[in-house]
């Protein structure tokens, strides 16, 4: 068993398989914090309070949650593939990202990565952001109440997955980059200032209730 721990976040292994944690290894520098992966990781536990990045590998079947209660917590994977796993939020403006640092999402040179997510953000400005060409299949994405802004790059594929707004009257932002598979994509509790963004074209409220809720094949239940 090993605990990783740093001002960003608290990382315990108490459920990965020994030759697992052997995969593991835990760098903190003055700006981030960073769990890299040779393998497969399974079964971790995360709080993260400032900025965790994952890299390399798979990271399966864990949990990670946002323990601040202020700032921009954010949690990032670069070059490695996130799935079955859960991501729980607070009240603070959290941020979630597949692929690189936010300047850097249309760097054709970054790795892509996949993912099987079930988040829930909470309260809060919260941002989730995916590189270009990621897989976010049958995912679940609660955003919960506050502005949130929700971006995927090009040609990723969310076929299947279902994103709730939030139940509130702030004005949230949904946008896919061209080529992104959108098979069986559903957006709940859009809002009448809520903002939907398809390969260059913005749809408001009105828009998608004149197009009978469906746009671009996309399925949107307005609030």
């Amino acid at each position: 068993m090993a605990t990783f721990i740093s001002k960003d976040a608290v990382i315990t292994t108490d459920l990965t398989p020994v030759e697992e944690q052997a995969n593991l290894s835990y760098i903190d520098t003055p700006t981030q914090s960073v769990l890299t992966n040779a393998g497969t990781a399974s079964s971790l536990t995360g709080e993260v309070t400032g900025f965790l990045g994952l890299s390399g590998g798979v990271f399966t079947k864990s949990d990670f949650t946002f323990a601040s209660v202020s700032g921009r917590p954010t949690l990032q994977a670069v070059g490695a593939t996130v799935e079955k796993t859960s991501i729980t939020g607070g009240d603070a403006n959290e941020i979630f990202r597949i692929g690189g640092p936010e300047v850097e999402f249309s760097d054709p040179k970054l790795p892509s990565g996949t993912a099987r997510l079930d988040s829930k953000l909470g309260e809060g400005n919260d941002s989730l952001r995916f590189l270009n060409k990621t897989s976010e299949k049958s995912s679940t994405f609660d955003m919960g109440k506050g502005a949130d802004t929700v971006t995927f790059g090009k040609k990723a594929n969310l076929s299947g997955t279902t994103i709730k707004l939030g139940a509130d009257s702030d004005a949230d932002k949904i946008t896919f980059q061209s080529g992104v598979t959108t098979e069986g994509v559903k957006i709940t509790q859009f809002g009448r200032d809520d903002e939907l963004s398809v390969g260059g074209k913005t749809y408001t409220y009105q828009d998608i209730k004149k197009a009978g809720g469906v746009v671009d094949g996309i399925t949107v239940r307005l609030d």
